[in-house]
């Protein structure tokens, strides 16, 4: 496997003391069932989550976080701003459909962008 078509371990968001900054003091929006929190940093780090609550198998949570992180390094972002992100699932959606899963996401990196960019 290339590393090319990966997401480096150093852009994902692990820390667990930076995971509940994320969700203490985070903004947050939504692009279909898709919830996007945010929260500006030094550097840009992801973290992805599909509920146990929303996907009962854990071969659907391991796909969809798949599709979610696809979606992410797909996405080229035009601007260097630092941030801490988190895209979650709120709702079931079809796991077949790459597609659709990729342009929410795509929706959802372009409005973050566009936040960053106005500040």
């Amino acid at each position: 496997m290339c590393s090319v078509n990966k997401l480096p371990k150093s852009s994902r968001l692990s820390s667990e003391v930076a995971i509940e900054l994320l969700f203490k003091s985070a903004s947050h929006f939504y692009v279909g069932p898709l919830k996007f929190v945010y929260h500006p940093a030094q550097q840009k780090q992801v973290l992805f989550m599909a509920p146990k609550r929303i996907f009962k198998r854990a071969v659907d949570r391991n796909r969809a976080k798949r599709l979610l992180r696809e979606g992410y390094r797909m996405y080229s972002p035009s601007n260097e701003a630092g941030y801490h992100l988190g895209i979650m699932y709120t709702r079931t959606l079809d796991l077949d459909d790459y597609k659709a899963v990729e342009k929410l996401v795509h929706q959802g990196l372009s409005k973050l962008d566009a936040h960053f960019e106005v500040r």
